[in-house]
């Protein structure tokens, strides 16, 4: 009687466990930025924090541990012109924040300078219709003395001086305060260009952000195949087990500090065998999340999937 060959595929996918983990290697383009001791300090304080919300453990740092490593990556073209544009854009905030400070000043003192003009010159007209009721009433007045008449020409005549001294005064005045008004208007329409220039690079920067995944970490794997052959009711049986082992991870890009503690404690959580989770917020959410940036911490949906997944190992 021949034997029947079957084959028996196991997939051993439940291989969450406490991990040990170390500082690898360093890319001395991130010296500025971190050391191995600080390094150390994240790994421990994340450690901290996993124990603290999960209740229990999940790795461990050892000097014999899987490696941690800070490598470099050269930027993409998109990514390269999406720094370009960042840096364009801190350049142009910066200068918008100057001109609104200069604006705001001018403003003030323009308008300051303007409404003692228009005081100046509601003060003028009123002491010139003060002289011409002055004129009317004498010349209203009969018999008058040639003394008399001497005086009050005199009199009208010293006056009409100082009114046309100060209405020359005031011209001289209004021409400086137009020039001023003119240069406002120049740099309040530079402001608003200025504005709009930001505005068109933010939302490239944002369109570009749209259509770019970019990889900051990774969990890397190793899977292995083990096969076993054995004999059942006359049956040749072969079981192929399928087993991930997770070998270390690795960091490629990141601006500070606070962005690596979320990269490092996203990419920590695959290490110990927790996938992706689509709840926006979540650490483990397959795109970095802003407010793991702010305040790093386990969501809810997080402690659930660490927990099942270590469940499942038990």
């Amino acid at each position: 009687m021949k034997s029947v060959f079957l084959l028996l595929i196991i997939f051993n996918i439940a291989f969450a466990q406490v991990q040990r983990v170390k500082v690898g290697e360093i890319d001395e383009r991130y010296s500025h930025l971190i050391s191995e001791e600080s390094l150390i300090e994240i790994i421990k304080e994340i450690e901290t924090l996993f124990e603290t919300q999960l209740g229990f453990n999940v790795f461990d740092y050892s000097r014999d541990g899987k490696p941690i490593d800070i490598l470099y990556i050269p930027p993409s073209q998109k990514k390269k012109r999406i720094l370009r544009n960042q840096k364009k854009s801190i350049a142009l905030k910066k200068k918008i924040d100057d001109y609104e400070v200069h604006i705001s000043e001018e403003f003030t003192s323009t308008n300051l300078r303007n409404t003692q003009l228009v005081g100046e010159y509601d003060s003028l007209n009123k002491d010139i219709e003060t002289l011409n009721a002055y004129i009317l009433k004498n010349n209203a007045v009969k018999n008058i003395s040639k003394k008399e008449y001497e005086e009050i020409k005199s009199y009208v005549s010293k006056e009409q001086a100082k009114i046309i001294k100060r209405k020359k005064d005031l011209e001289l005045k209004k021409r400086k305060v137009n020039k001023a008004l003119a240069v406002y208007r120049t740099k309040v329409a530079r402001y608003n260009a200025l504005i709009r220039k930001y505005n068109h690079l933010q939302r490239d920067i944002e369109r570009l952000s749209n259509s770019y995944k970019e990889i900051k970490g990774v969990t890397k794997k190793r899977i292995t195949t083990t096969k076993s052959t054995y004999v059942k009711d006359e049956k040749s049986i072969t079981k192929e087990d399928l087993r991930t082992h997770m070998e270390k991870i690795e960091i490629y890009d990141f601006e500070n500090i606070d962005l690596l503690k979320v990269i490092l404690a996203h990419e920590l959580g695959h290490l110990v065998g927790v996938g992706h989770i689509d709840v926006d917020g979540a650490l483990m959410h397959s795109y970095l999340q802003e407010e793991q940036v702010s305040n790093l911490s386990l969501t809810f949906d997080d402690v659930e999937a660490f927990r099942e997944c270590f469940k499942s190992s038990e």
